[in-house]
């Protein structure tokens, strides 16, 4: 419906559900087909925004020409 392509990223604190590092850590990074794209980053819940921080730098990084961000909660 959309006719957009989707890509999975991670990024966590936690390991089996356990808080285990004080920073995030990336577990799956961006893919560099963002490359001169239209991202939209989605994110479930949004805190101290620390890890939308990490995704927009990263996919800045690798090209994205335009990036967007939504929070779900």
């Amino acid at each position: 419906m959309l006719q957009a392509e989707l890509y999975t990223i991670r990024i966590t604190r936690r390991f089996k559900d356990q808080v285990v590092y004080d920073n995030p850590v990336w577990v799956v990074k961006p893919p560099s087909v963002v490359k001169d794209q239209r991202v939209l980053i989605v994110d479930e819940i949004c805190g101290a925004g620390q890890t939308l921080k990490m995704i927009k730098e990263e996919v800045g990084h690798l090209g994205a020409r335009e990036m967007r961000s939504a929070v779900l909660y």
